[in-house]
C-alpha cells in the first residue's frame, strides 16, 4: 500500500469537501435551471483574480499571489457580474439566458486582457495565477486547504439548514411567497453560496471547469432517483469521490491538472448513471420497456380468453333459455348489478366450464414473443398443459383474467360515461391507459361509478369483436 504525507491527506479531504460541496449547491442550480449562473461566476472570477493580482503589486507586494487575497478579489468580481445579470434580467427586451451570456463574454474578454497586461508587469509572476486556469490542488499549502475547507463547510451547513424552503422556493416561487418566506433574502444567500463554491473551487479544478463539477454530479444524481431525498446525496456523494479520486491521479500523475482529472472522473461518474442509473439509465429504462411489455402482452392473453369464455356463454345462454328469461335479472347472482356473468346460465351455480377453457392467444402477439408470454404465464400459474397437450386456464389465472377484464371495462365506462368517449375510441383508449393505472384505481372507479357488483365482472360497454386467434403447441 502506498502512504501519504499529512500535507497530501489534507489537500485530499479539503478538495474532496468542496466536491462535495459543489455537487450540492449542483442540485438547486438545476433546480432552479440556473447553470449559467455558475459558468458567469468562474469567467468573472477571471479578472478579479487578474485585478487582485495587480492590486496587490501596488499595495502589498507580498501578499499579491496569496490564496485569500485572490480568492478575495475573485469573490468581488464575481459578486459584481451576479448583480449585472439580475439587473439585466429586469430589462424587458432581454429574456432567459441571454442576460447570463451578455457579462459571461464581457468578463471572459477582460480576465484576458488583465492576464495579457500581467505577462508584460516586470516583477509581475503569472505562474501562479495560470494555474488556477485549470486546478493546482497539490500547490494548495496546509493553511489554504484549511480556509477553502471550513469557508466550503460554513456553506454547506447553512444550505442543509435551509433546504427545505430553498427546494421550495427551486419548486413554487409563489407559494413561497404565499407562506411569508423571505424569497428575496434566500434567493439572494442562495447566490452567494453559490458564488462562493464557485470561487473557493478555482484553485481545485481552475476557471474552466468549475461549472462541471457543479453540474456533471447533479445531473449524474438525476439518473438514480426521482426523489429529492435521495438525489441530492447521491449528487454529494459522487462530487465528493470525483474530486478525491481526481486529486490522486494528478498527485500520481505530474503531468495531469487536477481540474480536467476531477472532470474526467465525474463525467466518467455521468456515463456509468446515465447507462446503469436506477431511475432513468439506459439499461433500466429498456428492461422497464420489457417488462411493462411482458405485462401488456400477458394481460391481452388473459382478456382474450376471458372474452372467448363470454361468448361461449352468451351462445349457450341463447341457446337453453328462452327469449323472456335471457335478461340477467333472472339470474340469481346478479341481483347486485345486472351486468355480471359469472354464473352459469341455466342453473344459476357458478360455471366451472373455465376450468376447461382453452387459453385464446391473440395474432396480435408477435411470434418473436410467445415463447417467453407462455413461460411467464405458466410460472406465474395462470396457464397449465392439459393431458391432450392444449393450453388451459388455471383457476389462479382465471381470477387474474377477471381482473384484468374488471379494470379495463372500468375505465372504459368511466371515459364513456364521463369523458363522453364513444364506445369504440373508448374501448381503444382504455387499452393504452390501463396497463398505466395504479392497483387503487379499481376501487377509485368503483366508487365514482357507484357500481357494487361483488366478486363479479361487468358486461362490455359495447358489442364484442370476434378475436383473431392462433393454434399454439405446448
Amino acid at each position: 500500500m502506498f502512504s501519504m504525507s499529512y500535507n497530501a491527506l489534507l489537500v485530499l479531504s479539503g478538495t474532496m469537501l468542496l466536491g462535495a460541496s459543489c455537487g450540492l449547491m449542483g442540485v438547486f442550480l438545476t433546480l432552479r435551471r440556473q447553470v449559467l449562473l455558475s459558468d458567469v461566476i468562474s469567467h468573472a472570477a477571471l479578472p478579479g483574480v487578474a485585478m487582485a493580482f495587480l492590486l496587490g503589486l501596488w499595495l502589498a507586494p507580498e501578499k499579491a499571489g496569496t490564496l485569500p487575497w485572490l480568492v478575495g478579489g475573485s469573490m468581488f468580481a464575481s459578486g459584481v457580474a451576479v448583480l449585472i445579470c439580475f439587473a439585466l434580467q429586469q430589462v424587458k427586451p432581454l429574456w432567459g439566458e441571454v442576460a447570463f451570456g451578455i457579462p459571461l463574454g464581457g468578463f471572459l474578454a477582460l480576465g484576458v486582457v488583465f492576464f495579457s497586461i500581467i505577462q508584460q508587469v516586470p516583477s509581475g509572476n503569472a505562474a501562479g495565477l495560470e494555474g488556477l486556469l485549470f486546478g493546482r490542488a497539490a500547490a494548495l499549502s496546509s493553511t489554504d486547504v484549511l480556509l477553502l475547507g471550513g469557508l466550503a463547510g460554513i456553506v454547506v451547513i447553512v444550505c442543509l439548514l435551509l433546504r427545505k424552503e430553498l427546494l421550495l422556493i427551486a419548486f413554487d416561487r409563489e407559494f413561497a411567497i404565499a407562506q411569508g418566506l423571505p424569497v428575496a433574502l434566500l434567493d439572494t444567500l442562495l447566490t452567494g453560496m453559490t458564488a462562493a463554491i464557485c470561487v473557493l473551487a478555482l484553485p481545485m479544478v481552475g476557471f474552466l471547469l468549475v461549472v462541471a463539477l457543479m453540474v456533471t454530479p447533479a445531473a449524474a444524481a438525476r439518473f438514480w432517483s426521482d426523489r429529492l431525498g435521495l438525489m441530492i446525496p447521491v449528487s454529494v456523494m459522487l462530487g465528493m469521490v470525483s474530486a478525491g479520486l481526481g486529486t490522486l491521479i494528478s498527485g500520481q500523475l505530474e503531468y495531469v491538472p487536477t481540474g480536467p482529472a476531477i472532470v474526467l472522473c465525474a463525467t466518467m461518474f455521468f456515463a456509468i448513471s446515465v447507462c446503469f442509473g436506477s431511475s432513468h439509465g439506459f439499461i433500466y429504462q429498456w428492461w422497464s420497456h420489457r417488462l411493462l411489455k411482458q405485462e401488456q402482452l400477458l394481460d391481452d392473453l388473459l382478456r382474450s380468453t376471458y372474452e372467448e369464455f363470454e361468448a361461449a356463454t352468451a351462445k349457450l345462454q341463447s341457446a337453453t333459455m328462452a327469449p323472456e328469461q335471457t335478461g340477467h335479472a333472472d339470474l340469481p347472482q346478479l341481483a347486485l348489478d345486472k351486468r355480471l356473468i359469472d354464473v352459469h346460465p341455466s342453473t344459476g351455480a357458478p360455471d366451472e366450464f373455465w376450468l376447461h377453457q382453452a387459453a385464446c392467444f391473440p395474432k396480435s402477439i408477435p411470434t418473436k414473443d410467445l415463447s417467453l408470454l407462455k413461460q411467464l404465464a405458466v410460472n406465474r400459474g395462470y396457464l397449465r398443459i392439459d393431458s391432450a397437450g392444449q393450453w388451459r386456464m388455471t383457476e389462479l389465472g382465471w381470477q387474474k383474467a377477471k381482473a384484468v377484464v374488471l379494470r379495463h371495462r372500468l375505465l372504459e365506462l368511466y371515459l364513456i360515461e364521463h369523458a363522453e368517449f364513444p364506445p369504440a375510441q373508448g374501448d381503444r383508449t382504455a387499452d393504452l391507459l390501463e396497463h398505466a393505472l395504479g392497483p387503487h384505481t379499481v376501487d377509485e372507479l368503483k366508487i365514482l361509478l357507484r357500481i357494487d357488483f361483488g366478486q363479479g365482472v361487468i358486461r362490455s360497454p359495447h358489442p364484442l369483436e370476434a378475436t383473431s386467434v392462433r393454434e399454439v403447441s405446448p
